[in-house]
């Protein structure tokens, strides 16, 4: 008899070589000795030693973002082109369209109001205030300009027929009676894009036009507080004044 028998090794057997048989061990399967309930948790890795990995040019199966994030590439594959992915545009809500139609005509109408203002006005104060227009509304246009070419969406290059009246009825006044009327109409178009921009930022559903009207309102209240303050000084807002 084996002197030192164990169960974990060798059976009692009678000392006889040929009835002697080793017991039947069933290999256990190789376990991953790093599981992870995102990746392989309850999977098992096969016992050979595992193949390399053929390169892309040699594989179907797509590379992966090896640090996917929720805010850039989550659900995306890498290997895909990228124009594939640049070239189809985000679907928008009509609200956010609307947006960015309106706020692109707010910007038409403060550019080309104020370049009327610098040919018509020898006021110091109103062509600061115009100088100011025409620079901080072209570059809204620039920012707004980009995400409408993100969406596939086309934004008028001209103000609306509203607007477009109002500079027509601003071209033939000069001097005192014009810096009156284009202050009087800086305030109310303001008075507007704060509205349209506060809309957007409170209801919007894309988040990027959504973080670009946060980021353009205070400019655009700016604005506002500014024309009215002049407008009083220039007594646009006097109701007594005889409708023209």
């Amino acid at each position: 008899m084996n002197p030192n028998p164990g169960i974990f090794n060798e059976p009692n057997y009678d000392g006889n070589p040929d009835t002697r048989t080793a017991p039947v061990v069933t290999p256990a399967p190789a376990v991953n000795p790093n599981p992870s309930i995102f990746s392989e948790f309850g999977l098992e890795r096969p016992s050979a030693a595992p193949q390399a990995a053929p390169s892309i040019s040699q594989s179907n199966t797509p590379a992966l973002n090896p640090n996917p994030s929720i805010f850039s590439e989550m659900g995306i594959d890498r290997a895909a082109p990228a124009t594939a992915i640049s070239s189809a545009p985000m679907q928008m809500s009509s609200l956010d369209q609307q947006f960015m139609v309106m706020a692109a005509h707010s910007d038409q109408f403060e550019i080309r109001s104020s370049q009327l203002a610098l040919e018509k006005s020898s006021n110091p104060q109103v062509r600061q205030y115009a100088e100011m227009m025409i620079q901080e509304h072209t570059q809204s246009t620039q920012l707004l300009t980009q995400l409408a070419a993100e969406r596939g969406v086309t934004l008028p290059t001209a103000p609306n027929p509203f607007q477009q009246a109002v500079i027509e009825r601003l071209a033939p006044l000069s001097g005192a009676e014009f810096d009156r009327a284009y202050m009087e109409a800086q305030a109310n178009s303001h008075i507007q894009a704060v509205g349209i921009f506060r809309t957007q930022v409170g209801q919007g559903q894309d988040a990027e036009v959504r973080q670009f009207a946060a980021g353009i309102l205070p400019i655009v209240e700016n604005h506002y507080e500014m024309a009215s303050m002049m407008s009083g000084e220039f007594r646009a807002f006097d109701i007594r004044r005889p409708v023209q």
